[in-house]
């Protein structure tokens, strides 16, 4: 397309434990490269001020923050992306033009708990919940119900708000190695 985005990242993560329970915090820092080429914009009014004619490269600090609560089969984790929240304005000095492309923070929260259905075999089902809120638009979610073989395999079933209902499945072929797929229906308009 018309943007392409790199980031380089320096992570940190900390666990803090006791009996059962564990909390991780999660932090990185590093710098954002956000390239724009306006000419591959596809437009009815090629003489619309707000378009700039060249390509151009803007780069910014971006960091991200996350913490997580872990307790037998129940996992709850916050996290914010895009933590600093820059806008990038990118000029047009031939027709005095600007224009900006805002990193908005976002607001993440999510929920799951495992049902050990087979302690054996090592099968279990698990509802997963994600909830995103982005200031300026309303909150989405998304509630997942996932069967889980082995932790090898697994098979969902998924609703995205007002949006689109989906299924998911993943194969591990090595220790870090999977292949998944998804295919979501859209139900909105």
């Amino acid at each position: 397309g018309f943007m392409e985005r790199m980031g380089v990242y320096a992570s940190y993560s900390y666990r803090v434990t006791s009996n059962a329970h564990n909390l991780l915090f999660g932090l990185s820092l590093g710098a954002l490269d956000n390239r724009i080429d306006f000419s591959k914009v596809v437009v009815r009014d090629l003489k619309d001020q707000i378009l700039l004619n060249q390509v151009q490269r803007k780069t910014t600090v971006d960091a991200n923050f996350g913490v997580m609560y872990l307790w037998k089969n129940l996992e709850v984790g916050i996290a914010v992306p895009q933590i600093i929240g820059n806008s990038l304005e990118y000029l047009d000095l031939n027709n005095d033009s600007r224009t900006f492309y805002d990193l908005s923070r976002h607001y993440l929260a999510s929920f799951k708990y495992t049902f050990d259905i087979n302690p054996e075999k090592n099968i279990s089902v698990y509802p997963l919940v994600l909830m995103r809120y982005v200031p300026g638009a309303p909150v989405q979610y998304d509630i997942n119900g996932v069967f889980n073989w082995q932790n090898t395999a697994w098979l969902a079933v998924s609703y995205r708000s007002d949006y689109a209902v989906g299924i998911n499945a993943r194969l591990k072929l090595h220790k870090s190695i999977s292949v998944g797929y998804a295919y979501d229906y859209i139900i909105s308009s």
